[in-house]
């Protein structure tokens, strides 16, 4: 601090940072965050809360405790309008979650919405969805897990960057993500 009681600050008013950086975390999903609703096509989706608790880079350690939205669009492998891309990336993500909390991705059922709830009013047919996928939502909320967050370019925003948050090591063609190495770690 500077004798005045300010430090010395620079602060660009033009540059929007991303809410977290490049990187390798571990962090958790936050119990009773997670919303369930349709995207604008009409496909189911969960939307869990993810924190972000340990940065496995030193030059990260400020994004702690950002929290991240962890999205997963259960789209119909036919007749959505979701990219087919958009659609294998959300089951690869899926699987790379099951294998780090152990669940059986079982749990989330096949069909999701049926025709009885295609006919019911918004509010009973969320609450029927919500019903469906309370085993993976219980099966994930409140657990611990490694993540990594990528940058990309916002469309929407030119000159911003959005955050990706990934459970399996980007380039790692989405296998198990398994444990992050400690910084402290030498790696060889």
């Amino acid at each position: 601090m500077i004798g005045s009681g300010y430090k010395k600050t620079s602060f660009e008013a033009g540059k929007i940072l991303p809410d977290a950086p490049a990187g390798s975390w571990r962090g958790s999903f936050l119990a009773g965050k997670t919303t369930v609703k349709p995207t604008q096509s009409g496909d189911p989706m969960v939307t869990f809360t993810f924190r972000l608790e340990v940065a496995n880079e030193e030059e990260n350690e400020a994004s702690v405790p950002t929290q991240l939205p962890a999205r997963f669009i259960l789209a119909s492998d036919k007749g959505s309008s979701l990219p087919a891309f958009a659609k294998r990336n959300t089951k690869l993500e899926l699987r790379a979650l099951a294998a780090q909390l152990g669940f059986d991705l079982d749990i989330i059922p096949t069909e999701i919405v049926t025709d009885e709830i295609a006919e019911m009013s918004p509010e009973d047919a969320n609450e029927a969805i919500r019903a469906a996928l309370q085993p993976f939502i219980d099966a994930v909320e409140g657990q611990e897990a490694d993540a990594w967050t990528t940058l990309r370019d916002d469309k929407r925003n030119p000159g911003q960057k959005q955050v990706d948050l990934h459970f399996s090591k980007p380039g790692s063609a989405y296998g198990k993500g398994g444990s992050v190495a400690s910084r402290d770690e030498d790696e060889e």
